[in-house]
């Protein structure tokens, strides 16, 4: 399983206890010295307040809040379609409830919180930037202040202020081609000024990512490391016809009348398959399938209503909940599935180990299967954690990366031995 995200429930926790935002905690690198981490730290934070303000535990409020965060993408998703087109956010509702359904919804099996929390800001920005993106009277201030907002926060959230950048400049790039105006020119100005704006402030945090990061680039292996749990368009079974249509009815509408909308989802969809030419960790946004794919099989609907004559258009309405049974009836698990358990057994048990002083060490052996999501779950006891994972019987301590500053926007790895 890939499990990244159960960083941030350790992280949360660490700054709860008054560690500093960008600081390892210090049982998970054992240092007299100050070592920084790369992990974004927005998640942290709110995960942190969250589990502060609801008076639970850190890994309580990080996995309960990106479910709800998973509610709120929908929704926000929702109105952004809805203030183009309101049929078309009528008939984009049933694809939207698959992504609480496996696949999809192992995004929170693997601990992705990550992704889910950079999504529902990109998300958000897309309905606010989307809502006067297009306005003539609109200044320009105004777009590079949002602009700037949301590139500062995604890029200490996740990898989606790229996603953002790239559906901003090309749209804007596009309709500049279209039509000549030099105004679109100093929009287009404003977004690059404010991106620029928010990598100079975040330099340091991105120096220890693009320093650190082990980013893929193997088409033989893309195509190859994603698991069983991988969504792809197979995932939708029957509605995997009725999603090609779309898909193909959505461009060929783009071109018809481009806006915002069409252009934003079409860069989404273009992104989710960059994994086709060997980056690896482009996979992560297939998750989002449902919410990527609901407004071109809501246009497929769409026009068949609009093409009934009018005494079966009343029926046509009564599709989308019929659709939705229809999607309940045909997948594997439901809401409460194995694809939703947070393992309370497990954290009670560990938190077991946390509160007894007396414990020191954790030792357990573990095939390599399961080893990222125990790894990361074991920090949360605040004890140092050897695995045993080899025939003879070596132990392995397991300790998140730590880098020191040695330089201006220098980093070095911290040596664990």
């Amino acid at each position: 399983i890939a499990s990244d995200g159960w960083y941030s429930i350790v992280f949360a926790d660490a700054l709860l206890k008054g560690h500093g935002i960008f600081q390892n905690p210090p049982h998970l690198y054992p240092s007299e010295e100050k070592l920084y981490h790369r992990q974004p730290p927005v998640l942290h934070i709110l995960g942190a307040l969250s589990s502060k303000i609801f008076n639970t535990a850190t890994f309580n409020s990080v996995y309960n809040g990106s479910i709800v965060l998973l509610f709120l993408i929908i929704f926000i998703t929702w109105l952004f379609i809805r203030k183009y087109d309101a049929i078309l956010a009528y008939f984009s509702i049933p694809l939207f409830t698959w992504m609480f359904f496996y696949q999809f919804s192992s995004i929170l099996r693997h601990g992705q919180f990550y992704d889910i929390l950079g999504f529902f800001f990109l998300a958000l920005s897309l309905l606010i930037l989307g809502s006067f993106i297009d306005k003539k009277e609109v200044n320009n201030i105004k777009i590079f202040l949002w602009s700037f907002i949301f590139f500062l926060l995604l890029i200490y959230t996740h990898i989606e202020y790229i996603y953002l950048f790239i559906i901003m400049v090309s749209y804007l790039a596009i309709k500049y081609f279209q039509s000549k105006n030099h105004g679109v020119i100093k929009r287009l100005n404003a977004v690059g000024i404010a991106f620029l704006i928010a990598v100079v402030i975040s330099i340091s945090y991105l120096t220890r990512i693009v320093q650190f990061n082990n980013i893929q680039w193997n088409l033989g292996l893309a195509t190859k490391v994603f698991g069983s749990d991988t969504p792809s368009l197979i995932s939708f079974h029957i509605f995997s016809f009725l999603i090609l249509t779309g898909i193909v009815y959505w461009i060929i509408e783009a071109k018809k009348k481009y806006n915002f909308l069409f252009h934003s989802f079409l860069c989404l969809l273009l992104i989710s398959n960059i994994y086709l030419i060997g980056f690896t960790r482009a996979y992560e946004i297939m998750f989002f399938y449902p919410i990527i794919f609901a407004p071109m099989t809501g246009l497929v609907l769409k026009g068949i209503y609009l093409n009934v004559k009018k005494k079966y258009k009343k029926f046509m309405i009564l599709l989308v909940p019929i659709l939705i049974i229809l999607i309940f009836i045909i997948n594997p698990s439901s809401i409460k599935g194995k694809t939703y358990d947070n393992n309370d057994k497990l954290w009670e048990e560990i938190n077991k180990i946390r509160d007894d002083q007396e414990i020191e060490n954790i030792f357990i052996e573990i095939d390599s299967g399961s080893i990222n999501f125990w790894d990361k779950s074991l920090w949360y006891s605040d004890k140092n954690v050897f695995l045993n994972m080899s025939e003879e019987g070596n132990l392995t301590p397991i300790y998140e990366v730590g880098y020191k500053k040695i330089g201006f926007l220098k980093y070095e790895r911290a040596d664990n031995t």
